[in-house]
């Protein structure tokens, strides 16, 4: 198995092309263990040569892409990859773009904000960009959602109408939920977030 799992990975192939080879080697039944196999390798970091590694972790998310983020068992390779500060930049950039097609799902930034940052740190020169944050303002408030947005402003001049509408949100978010214990829990958030702005001189 591991003959035939090495052989999908041909350096002649393109990503697309070795996706398929490992559907047409392994049946269903049996991806499983072998993207698994794959996970290991990749994780190993010395068993693949670099092309062979980018053609592993596009399998790994390729196989899995019709589901959810949240729901592909190999997404914590792919984080590990992406968080790798002291890994090879190219991997890096090619999983965030990949994760990238995914993003800003409300579970990949409630489940994984750090990556969410990351890949959209990525994709702000992008034309996709306002219609992420169109996204962004209007999902759910939450912890997770507001650590995003606070360290976009940090990192990049944000657009100021952007942070309006999402300061706007969480302001909406406070005064429509019904539950006071709750209510009162996502006020000193929303407080926190807007000290952390002012702190930053996002706002005034």
């Amino acid at each position: 198995e591991s003959a035939s799992l090495l052989s999908v990975f041909s350096d002649d192939r393109t990503l697309e092309a070795t996706s398929a080879a490992f559907t047409r080697t392994f049946p269903r039944a049996d991806q499983f263990k072998a993207c698994c196999a794959i996970a290991i390798l990749i994780q190993d970091g010395n068993l693949l040569r670099p092309h062979q590694r980018l053609s592993a972790l596009f399998v790994l998310y390729d196989i899995h892409k019709t589901e959810p983020i949240t729901a592909n068992p190999f997404l914590n390779v792919l984080v590990e990859v992406a968080g790798n500060v002291k890994g090879e930049n190219a991997e890096r950039y090619f999983v965030l773009q990949l994760l990238s097609n995914q993003v800003p799902r409300e579970e990949l930034v409630e489940n994984n904000p750090l990556i969410a940052i990351e890949v959209l740190l990525k994709l702000m020169n992008s034309n996709q960009i306002t219609e992420y944050f169109s996204v962004l303002v209007h999902m759910e408030m939450s912890l997770h959602s507001m650590e995003v947005v606070n360290r976009l402003t940090t990192a990049v001049e944000l657009p100021i109408e952007f942070v309006h509408l999402y300061i706007s949100n969480c302001i909406a978010s406070c005064e429509n939920i019904k539950d006071k214990y709750m209510q009162n829990r996502l006020v000193r958030l929303v407080c926190v977030f807007l000290q952390s702005l002012i702190r930053n001189k996002i706002i005034n």
